[in-house]
């Protein structure tokens, strides 16, 4: 888990508490949250060794998928500015960084914590 907090912590991206670690994996490790960067909202989602989908999205969408309403992989792909970090360099995803994130997201979905939603509230509320 410090690894990940390293690699995303060198593109820029900062955690802003239990918000940080909403989707984790069968095993525990982590799978995705939000995190800010220059005061932008980013969704990041971890979909294979070293590889991060990062994805600036908006409280509606976010409250529409912790709701259930929406899909993770659609909230992932609501935007076009998404980016993915490889073994720690910034690239534009394409077509096959798509499919990667799809699989990785219905072949082995992450789960998501229990009160993720009350969590994600408390921090909104906190920043109003």
């Amino acid at each position: 888990m410090r690894r990940i907090r390293d690699a995303l912590a060198k593109s820029g991206l900062i955690s802003i508490g239990l918000c940080s670690t909403l989707w984790i994996a069968e095993d525990g490790a982590f799978r995705g949250g939000f995190f800010r960067q220059d005061g932008v909202l980013n969704l990041a989602l971890t979909f294979g060794d070293n590889r991060f989908w990062i994805a600036p999205v908006s409280t509606e969408l976010v409250e529409m998928c912790l709701q259930g309403q929406i899909s993770l992989f659609n909230l992932a792909n609501e935007t076009k500015c998404s980016y993915i970090i490889v073994h720690n360099r910034l690239t534009k995803p394409g077509c096959l960084a798509r499919f990667h994130l799809w699989r990785s997201l219905n072949f082995n979905p992450p789960r998501l914590l229990p009160n993720s939603y009350y969590i994600w509230r408390e921090y909104f509320f906190e920043q109003e």
